[in-house]
């Protein structure tokens, strides 16, 4: 993808949209398969009330929507994702894509069900951080130029997938004590919530010394140093995190931070490269 970006300016558009529809369809797959785990453990049976960020969607338990429904959408979004990577094999001529999807499905479901249940044993955020982070950037890399698991590629992907994964520390906080209630052991609730702000400031400083770095051997424009201005947010989501751990609705903010700090840095990041 970068190679082709930086040297003709072209991108293959049915590639992108096929790719693009894959990647949507297998996180809405995910996203209801672990809500109908999360049901099914007790893990969102623990507070029944709708915060937004965090603690499931509520509707199982609201008797909104059936276990069964999220578990059959949940089956009709990965086969949706399944056909997409089809129809990009086809487009591409290169079946053997195929097999990389079959395992990013596999990760995605057992992040939260069957008899893995990655979430539930303190390895949920480097499954989030694979998905999110090498998967999805090595993917889009392969597709437009063909190119798999170069240096410059696994580099770049690195500040993606780890501040995805402090999107989900932050969320894990104000579930930390419901989750332990019903067995679901994340890496907040090994360490212990009240520490769960360094998780956090780990996983952002690990991204800005990958991007310093990046620049440093060009791979990355100095347009993205200007992300690191966004680690104003990232601060103040932090002293939401040390200071209310125990405090579910100031907690939201603290989400809110997290989420908004890596859109930040992800487009100044992309626009750089573009």
């Amino acid at each position: 993808m970068f190679g082709t970006l930086l040297k003709t300016g072209k991108v293959d558009c049915t590639a992108f949209y096929l790719g693009l529809a894959a990647v949507a369809a297998t996180h809405l797959a995910a996203n209801l398969i672990n809500d109908y785990a999360d049901a099914e453990s007790g893990a969102d049976w623990q507070d029944l009330e709708y915060y937004g960020f965090f603690g499931g969607s509520k509707l199982i338990q609201e008797e909104k929507l059936s276990p069964r429904f999220f578990s059959t959408m949940a089956i009709v979004f990965a086969v949706l994702s399944f056909v997409s990577v089809g129809l990009l094999a086809m487009h591409l001529r290169n079946y053997s894509i195929l097999l990389v999807i079959i395992f990013v499905l596999t990760l995605s479901v057992s992040y939260s069900y069957g008899p893995l249940k990655m979430s539930y044993h303190g390895l949920g955020e480097t499954v989030i951080f694979v998905l999110f982070g090498p998967a999805i950037v090595i993917g889009a890399a392969y597709i437009q130029d063909h190119s798999l698991f170069t240096l410059r590629t696994v580099f770049l992907s690195l500040p993606f997938g780890l501040l995805t994964s402090a999107i989900l520390i932050a969320n894990e906080v104000p579930d930390a004590f419901d989750d332990l209630k019903s067995g679901k052991k994340t890496l907040v609730g090994i360490v212990g919530p009240r520490k769960a702000y360094l998780l956090f400031d780990s996983l952002v400083a690990s991204s800005y010394i990958i991007i310093i770095i990046a620049v440093a051997v060009d791979w990355l424009r100095p347009l993205s140093l200007y992300s690191l201005c966004a680690v104003i947010v990232a601060w103040q989501a932090t002293v939401v995190l040390k200071k209310f751990y125990a405090y579910k609705y100031k907690l939201l903010r603290s989400s809110k931070l997290a989420i908004i700090h890596q859109i930040i840095v992800g487009l100044i990041l992309i626009l750089s490269v573009l």
